[in-house]
């Protein structure tokens, strides 16, 4: 196994031309993102990988001296799987903004991203990392389910972190070429490892991103209020995360799927109500128009939210 499968290099080339076929090559070989670069500078551009099978998963090394990326998830197409990235700096930093926090990886630190969620990743300086892929579903049941979304940093030096820091920076390309193991026994020993510094270090998430991630729930639901097939699985694909993560969101939040879809259809209908510039539309229409297939189920609904009927509402507004 001392051979990589794949290898690429670009070595003092024009900068933005260069590394837009680097980030190509990077988001669709070496960690599967729907990436695009974000700023170019005019610095000659180096970058090289390498990609490695191990097993059940790719092992994959790559240096690039600059990188400005963004991981935006609205490009992925609703059939791609989310795939989790746990990434090891060997060499250099780079920083990673997320929509609420932006945090440093140095050297010997490990990271736990997913596909799934949005992100930027930059460094002005050059960084080496090794990232082993693995599929969404190969965790099984070891991590959060709000972890497709999220982020977890490994800086600890003792405890589970540290033993996956440890066993990632051992994890060199020269020592492919001496495991005593099969590959697959490695592949499974990251499992493992993984799982434990995950139920290790629930408190110290950098942020799991469910406030984020339930606005963002929020935002679509306010988007599609009128659409019928606004439903739970709907909602788990525009998020890029499972049904049942869509339920526990909610779950968690005091709230459910249903009182919020009919939430912001309420709330919609009764800012119609209001405005004067709808004077010349029904009740029936204001209904339809926020997601209400039958008059009277808008009424009955409305009543029981505010405590009186939408036309004597929009008398008193």
């Amino acid at each position: 196994m001392s051979n990589p499968y794949r290898r690429f290099s670009i070595d003092d080339a024009v900068p933005e031309k260069s590394s837009l076929s680097y980030l190509k090559i990077f988001s669709e070989v070496v960690f599967p993102i729907e990436a695009r670069g974000r700023n170019f500078n005019s610095t000659p551009f180096k970058a090289w990988a390498e990609q490695y099978r191990l097993g059940s998963v790719e092992l994959s090394y790559s240096y690039a001296n600059w990188f400005d990326i963004k991981c935006d998830p609205s490009l992925r197409s609703k059939d791609r799987p989310v795939r989790f990235g746990l990434v090891f700096v060997r060499d250099g930093t780079f920083e990673i903004t997320t929509e609420v926090d932006q945090i440093s990886v140095h050297q010997g630190q490990c990271l736990l991203v997913a596909s799934g969620g949005e992100f930027c990743v930059k460094s002005d300086n050059g960084c080496e990392i090794s990232i082993v892929i693995m599929p969404g579903g190969w965790m099984g049941d070891s991590l959060d389910p709000m972890d497709h979304l999220g982020i977890r940093l490994f800086s600890q030096s003792e405890g589970w972190g540290a033993a996956l820091r440890a066993f990632m920076g051992a994890l060199t390309r020269e020592s492919l070429a001496d495991l005593v193991v099969p590959p697959e026994a490695v592949a499974e020993q990251l499992a493992v490892l993984t799982a434990l510094a995950c139920g290790r270090t629930r408190d110290s998430l950098v942020r799991p991103h469910r406030q984020a991630t339930l606005h963002r729930a929020r935002l679509f639901l306010r988007h599609h209020l009128q659409d019928p097939g606004c439903t739970p699985e709907a909602l788990a694909i525009g998020l890029g995360i499972s049904k049942r993560s869509v339920h526990i969101l909610f779950a968690e939040a005091g709230s459910s799927f249903s009182a919020e879809l009919m939430g912001v259809r309420l709330d919609r209908a009764r800012d119609y109500l209001a405005d004067r510039h709808r004077d010349t539309m029904s009740v029936a229409e204001i209904g339809f128009l926020t997601g209400f297939s039958s008059p009277s189920h808008f009424i009955r609904c409305f009543r029981r939210r505010f405590g009186m009927t939408p036309r004597l509402y929009r008398v008193t507004a």
